[in-house]
This record gives C-alpha cells, structure tokens and sequence, in this order.
C-alpha cells in the first residue's frame, strides 16, 4: 500500500495497492494513481522528489516481508522527503506469533 499518509490516507482514502513482489514499474505506478500524486513533483520552487529511491524503499519493503515468513506486517509512517531524498523515519514490524 502507498499514500501520502496522515490525513490523506485516513480521511481521504488516497491509496493505492500492489502485491509483492514489486518491480519498478509497479512502484512509480503506484505513485502515479494517488489522487496526491503531484506532490510528489516539482512544486513552488521545490524540486521533485527522487521517486525512484522512493521506489526502491517500496520494491525493498516488499521483497523483506516475501524473504522472512515471521513478518505478517511492515508500516513504515512517515517518510520524511529531505531534499529531494526519501527517509524513513519510523517503521513497525509485526510478526505472527504462529511462524516465529
């Protein structure tokens, strides 16, 4: 799942889905169809933010949760955009008590 988080994703239901694993392709698609998209690009003198290391943050996620089976869940709220450049600022993982 990708939105802009907070708000926009409780209130406004700006999200989009995919199932990992994840290309490229899948993860700028993903940036492309929330309604928050434009955001994401060049805007009021700031510049656009890097949306490939955005999407290899997504594709990465992904590609954890596939690898390591205890893993039932990652959110990852919020990525702050410095710069240009994506960071993760917190992150939780949940694993299931089944496959642990």
């Amino acid at each position: 799942m990708f939105g802009l988080g907070g708000i926009f994703t409780e209130i406004l239901k700006d999200i989009a889905f995919r199932v990992a694993p994840l290309e490229k392709l899948d993860a700028l698609e993903m940036m492309k169809e929330i309604r928050g998209h434009n955001i994401l690009t060049a805007v009021r003198g700031l510049e656009a933010v890097d949306k490939d290391a955005l999407a290899d943050i997504l594709i990465t996620i992904g590609r954890i949760g596939l690898e390591n089976k205890q893993i039932k869940e990652i959110d990852i709220n919020p990525i702050i955009i410095s710069d240009t450049r994506p960071i993760v600022v917190d992150a939780l993982v949940i694993l299931d008590k089944d496959q642990a």
